[in-house]
């Protein structure tokens, strides 16, 4: 049986492609278990540092699979997004997850409460995505090559960083010191110090 998740890895970077066209990429059953162990295998993989999720056919991923079970969105200037849940008579409680992290509250409001359409920009101005471009594909490339020039460990650390809870106590801020020393001492840290100084590549 074709598998509809496809991955390799190569130069540090591990592609995933949804490959299931014939029903838009939606995330079917097995869509998701084969993507939960694609993802798996590349957290578990020390050769991949990057991980990117590409698509076959014109539409990224339709959401979840309507003839399974319930709904949502795709991505590029042309893209539109919809939380169409409520149209349904559904609860976003799981899309609302990261978009309550993401977008400007008064939006999220907005979007979750009347399952409208949005076009990229928009998905833009409210914080939903990072970048917008006509070719995605090079878009895509540019983030792939500035990841892979930051030191794998020093990049894990500061994933912690900006992905932890953002308050102001001491103890955080003794734990951010801590792990900012950790890494200054580390050999990836003095790598990167002598191949500024050799101005050459670092070599992670």
């Amino acid at each position: 049986m074709a598998e509809f998740v496809r991955s390799h890895t190569a130069d540090g970077v591990a592609r995933i492609t949804l490959d299931s066209p014939h029903n838009r990429n939606a995330l079917s059953v097995r869509v998701r278990a084969e993507l939960s162990a694609a993802l798996d295998a590349a957290a578990n993989d020390d050769a991949a540092r990057v991980v990117v999720i590409g698509h076959t056919g014109p539409v990224f991923c339709s959401g979840i699979d309507l003839k399974e079970e319930a709904v949502a969105a795709p991505a590029a200037t042309s893209a539109t997004f919809a939380f169409s849940e409520v149209r349904i008579g559904l609860i976003p409680a799981v899309i609302s997850v990261p978009v309550l992290h993401r977008v400007a509250p008064a939006a999220a409001r907005e979007l979750l409460l009347t399952g409208d359409v949005f076009d990229a920009a928009r998905a833009l101005d409210i914080g939903l995505v990072n970048a917008v471009a006509e070719d995605v594909d090079a878009a895509v490339a540019g983030y792939v090559t500035s990841l892979l020039r930051g030191g794998p460990t020093a990049l894990a650390g500061t994933k912690t960083l900006v992905l932890g809870d953002l308050d102001d106590s001491d103890e955080r801020y003794a734990a951010l010191l801590r792990l900012s020393a950790t890494q200054f001492a580390s050999p990836e840290a003095r790598e990167g110090a002598r191949s500024f100084a050799e101005k050459r590549p670092p070599q992670w």
